[in-house]
C-alpha cells in the first residue's frame, strides 16, 4: 500500500469518528429537548414558559445544524471513498 492509501484510509477513519460524536450530540440534544418540553408542563409563569420555549428553539436550530454536519460528512466519506476505489 502506498503512503497515499494509507492517508485516504486515516481521513476515513476520522471523518467516520467525527460521524459517531456528532450522532452522539444530536442523542444528548434531542435527550435534553425532551426534557425541556416534559418539565414545561410544570411551569406556571409566563417567563419560564417563554425562556423554555427560546431554549427549544436553539435547540432545534442546533439540531438541524448537526444533522446537517453528518450529511456533509457522509458525502466527504463517501469522496474519500471513490478516491480510494479509484485508486487516486
Amino acid at each position: 500500500m502506498s503512503n497515499k492509501e494509507e492517508a485516504l484510509k486515516q481521513k476515513i477513519n476520522d471523518k467516520i469518528e467525527t460521524r459517531k460524536h456528532l450522532w452522539t450530540c444530536i442523542i444528548l440534544l434531542t435527550g435534553g429537548l425532551a426534557g425541556i418540553v416534559l418539565n414545561s408542563f410544570n411551569i406556571k409563569t409566563n417567563a419560564g414558559y417563554y425562556i423554555n420555549t427560546i431554549f427549544l428553539f436553539i435547540g432545534l436550530i442546533l439540531d438541524y445544524f448537526f444533522f446537517n454536519s453528518i450529511v456533509s460528512t457522509n458525502k466527504e466519506i463517501k469522496n474519500f471513498i471513490n478516491q480510494l476505489e479509484k485508486g487516486e
